[in-house]
């Protein structure tokens, strides 16, 4: 029972770091796939219906589904699809977010993938404009390779 030598702990902290990255994708891949379970049952649900009568008759409503709750804001600014709640643990959507129904699974996808993955709404996260860039661009990653995947169609 020797010491290791330099190369072999070079080695063993490859074969660690290697494990952890392997840890870290298969946890992504189950939240990603529960994000996608989610927000097809969302989109199905009958409380989403009526969120969709809601828009359609221009007034505000206010659902909860699945544990979240889920609104619908005629006046947010269609540049403003939805806006997240994670107090609330659920989002606004707004008119933007009807435009078309492609559009409305992006929101929908989206919305939920930030409250499953997000630091922003964890209190005490230190959160900066980088990690604000870097979820922003995951979040988009995550939204376009679902929908080229085929994932959300029925």
């Amino acid at each position: 029972m020797g010491r290791l030598t330099e190369k072999e702990a070079a080695a063993i902290q490859r074969n660690v770091d290697a494990m952890a990255e392997f840890d870290k994708a298969r946890v992504m891949a189950a939240i990603e796939s529960m994000t996608v379970s989610e927000a097809r049952s969302m989109l199905s649900s009958e409380e989403f219906a009526q969120i969709r009568a809601a828009y359609s008759a221009g007034r505000g409503t206010v659902a909860q589904i699945g544990g979240r709750i889920i609104q619908y804001e005629p006046d947010l600014p269609p540049s403003y699809p939805a806006v997240t709640d994670f107090k609330g643990n659920g989002f606004a959507l707004g008119p933007g977010a009807f435009t078309t129904p492609l559009e409305t699974e992006k929101t929908v996808l989206h919305e939920l993938y930030r409250l499953n993955t997000t630091m922003a709404g964890v209190p005490g996260a230190e959160n900066s404009g980088e990690s604000a860039l870097v979820e922003g661009k995951a979040v988009r990653d995550f939204v376009e390779r679902i929908i080229q995947s085929g994932a959300m169609d029925r």
